[in-house]
């Protein structure tokens, strides 16, 4: 147990080589698969895609990860990597991957669920990245036995989604940390057809778990159907990709999204603001406010509307008509001692 525990940092449980091997050399490829994608939403340093996707023609493998450090050891090994935190700020698009390697944290999220029991992180990465695997693609899934066995959430979910379940206990030695199990699923549409049965499955197993380790892992074949250009990218954007980014809508959006504050009191300027600065941010209606002091009470209110300007020009025999939108900006100051409303445009 201690060997294992040396490896968790920030709650990340590194899945021991010798089971990333034993499920490698169950993994066949169809021939006529087109080329394979491989996620790993909780990817460390990108050991476990990298010893799987060894040796594959035309594979190409993802990995999320949030700390900075194992992030930076696994883009150097996998085809494209994302530091973001994989709940959070990671979007990847459906219906993208032939295999999903879910190995995610073992705690509580503290989001409420049902009943008012808090979810587990096991079920959230479920159930956000089950969506990113193609028809008939693999979910490889690592927990801890109880999981499967108490929360009825995670159960019932895999019963709904999934087809040909297998369950395996890991290797003697590797159980005794955290009594952990991997289940093989395939992708199902059934949904209803296939929930009795893997019912049956799990229960199976946990009458036979003394039995059922990776010694008898089956073959896992993969399909590689075809996909479409895949989404895979965080919410937020980093300092060294600002300058990068194409000048779209869409890109603009994200940056405006990241960079602004929820309130502006969040925001504090480093050096005090002069004048010009204060007249600009009144005008845009930014710092709508009160102004008191021992002679004034003033509230300021500062708009911008459009405002459209027509003209009209004769050059020979035509007469030619030509509209323009101007940026109208006004200041609105009432005086409450007074009662007077002033309009500085």
């Amino acid at each position: 147990m201690a060997r294992l525990e040396s490896e968790i940092k920030l709650g990340y449980y590194k899945t021991p080589v010798t089971v990333v091997e034993k499920i490698k050399n169950n993994l066949k490829i169809n021939n006529n698969a087109n080329t394979v994608r491989f996620l790993d939403p909780c990817c460390g340093e990108g050991e476990a895609l990298s010893i799987l996707t060894d040796g594959i023609k035309d594979v190409e493998s993802y990995g999320i990860e949030l700390e900075k450090n194992r992030f930076e050891k696994a883009a150097q090994v996998l085809t494209k990597t994302m530091w973001a935190d994989s709940l959070e700020e990671a979007q990847v698009g459906y219906s993208s991957f032939d295999l999903l390697w879910l190995n995610p944290p073992y705690d509580f999220s503290g989001d409420e669920a049902v009943n008012g029991q808090n979810k587990r992180f096991e079920y959230l990465f479920l159930t956000k990245y089950s969506p990113t695997l193609v028809k008939n693609g693999i979910l490889v899934y690592i927990i801890p036995e109880r999981i499967l066995l108490h929360d009825r959430l995670v159960a019932d979910y895999i019963c709904s989604k999934f087809e040909d379940i297998e369950i395996y206990r890991f290797p003697s030695e590797e159980y005794e940390a955290f009594k952990q199990i991997v289940l093989i699923a395939k992708k199902s549409n059934n949904h209803l057809k296939q929930f009795g049965k893997n019912r049956e499955v799990i229960s199976d197993f946990f009458a036979n778990h003394n039995k059922l380790d990776l010694t008898s892992l089956k073959e896992i074949m993969l399909e590689g159907t075809k996909k479409s250009r895949i989404f895979f990218q965080a919410t937020h954007i980093e300092a060294d990709e600002i300058l990068s980014l194409p000048a779209t809508k869409t890109a603009k959006n994200l940056f405006f999204k990241t960079v602004s504050p929820p309130k502006l009191v969040d925001m504090h300027p480093l050096t005090n603001l002069r004048q010009g600065h204060l007249g600009m941010l009144l005008a845009a209606g930014y710092v709508n406010g009160e102004i008191k002091t021992d002679t004034d009470h003033l509230i300021i209110k500062g708009t911008v509307s459009q405002e459209k300007q027509t003209t009209q020009e004769i050059e020979g025999d035509s007469t030619i008509t030509r509209t323009i939108q101007k940026a109208k900006i006004s200041v609105r100051v009432l005086d409450m001692l007074t009662g007077k409303i002033e309009m500085i445009a």
